[in-house]
């Protein structure tokens, strides 16, 4: 008969489920959740299965529930409760999972991911922008903040929406996994006298986060406009007028 395990969950907030060496192959594991903990209430959550064989001719199969998210909020406990069926056991096997302490939306908490800070080839006065993509955060609440270091200086300049500056406001969009991903980005116009060599930084703070995170663009390197793109630009300009 199968070895069912107790309910487990990751550190992005996936609750799953173990059930070892059994045979036959058919088995049914079904969740559901109840808001608050102890309600009779349950309401049903999707799974998916992960099935695996051993040697001896057993199975073995993990059992992930859908993300929570969606389903309770974060200011009440909530109950757990996965239920496995199989032709070897007498009676279902159920195990239950309950948030412990009052901090329940630490439950729901997932931390956002930084990708590297993109750029293009950046032109003495020629508008740019300094991309950063930052995804798998919950809640949406995300604080960005750019930041502008000095060629060879240390200290960090905080970047306020300007004409030399623009900020974009960030829209996050929702996920499969019911996260949000965003891009951040910094627009400029780029000066050989007041850039080259100066890194932007990218920080950000989220309720999941003891501390901000940050990326930085490393220091960045501004051209002069080649004569050939400047002749075009002039031509045009002449023929405008």
């Amino acid at each position: 008969q199968p070895k069912v395990r107790e309910i487990v969950r990751s550190d992005n907030g996936v609750f799953s489920l173990e059930a070892d060496n059994f045979s036959p192959k058919e088995i049914t594991i079904s969740w559901e959740v109840a808001q608050p903990a102890g309600s009779a209430k349950y309401q049903p959550l999707g799974a998916s299965p992960l099935m695996s064989a051993n040697q001896d001719g057993s199975f073995n199969v993990t059992s992930t529930c859908e993300h929570l998210r969606d389903k309770v909020s974060g200011n009440e406990p909530f109950s757990l409760r996965a239920t496995v069926q199989h032709g070897r056991l007498k009676q279902a096997v159920c195990k239950e999972w309950n948030s412990d302490n009052e901090e329940y939306q630490k439950y729901l908490l997932s931390v956002p991911v930084m990708g590297e800070i993109t750029r293009p080839t950046l032109y003495h006065n020629k508008e740019a922008a300094l991309l950063c993509p930052i995804s798998g955060f919950f809640p949406i609440n995300l604080t960005v903040t750019w930041y502008k270091k000095e060629k060879e200086g240390q200290e960090l300049t905080p970047l306020s929406p300007s004409e030399m500056y623009k900020i974009p406001e960030i829209s996050p969009h929702k996920q499969e996994d019911k996260t949000f991903t965003v891009t951040a980005s910094l627009v400029f116009s780029p000066s050989l006298t007041r850039d080259n060599g100066a890194e932007f930084i990218c920080r950000v703070e989220h309720p999941s986060l003891e501390g901000a995170i940050e990326k930085s663009s490393g220091p960045i390197h501004v051209k002069a406009i080649p004569r050939g793109i400047q002749s075009v630009e002039s031509s045009i300009s002449d023929y405008r007028e």
